[in-house]
């Protein structure tokens, strides 16, 4: 069986729509490692003020971390962004806990 190609229904493929905002400015990813404390910083130059930060987990350690604690992205400045572990679970991270990140930034 062939695969395949799925059709999203842009005609312009540089662009993706995201809550009815445009995001063609700027596509970028990354990987950081977790600190043992409750806020990990990501400094990263390409990132906007205005970007639009997904995380995800690499290593079993940041599936779990995921799945038992409250993790989000903080704040999204220029150049950095913090990842934050909620203090309502019970331990921190143990600073061996690997994600990718993805970030959109708007035109």
């Amino acid at each position: 069986m062939s695969d395949v190609g799925v059709d999203h229904g842009y005609g312009d493929y540089s662009r993706g729509i995201v809550r009815g905002t445009a995001y063609s400015g700027g596509i970028g990813v990354g990987v950081f490692t977790a600190t043992a404390a409750g806020t990990t910083t990501i400094s990263d130059s390409a990132i906007a003020a205005n970007a639009l930060v997904m995380v995800t987990p690499t290593n079993g350690a940041g599936g779990l971390l995921i799945q038992s604690k409250s993790c989000y992205v903080g704040s999204v400045s220029a150049g950095a962004f913090t990842f934050v572990v909620s203090a309502t679970g019970a331990g921190a991270p143990a600073g061996t806990e690997t994600f990718s990140y993805m970030f959109l930034t708007e035109s």
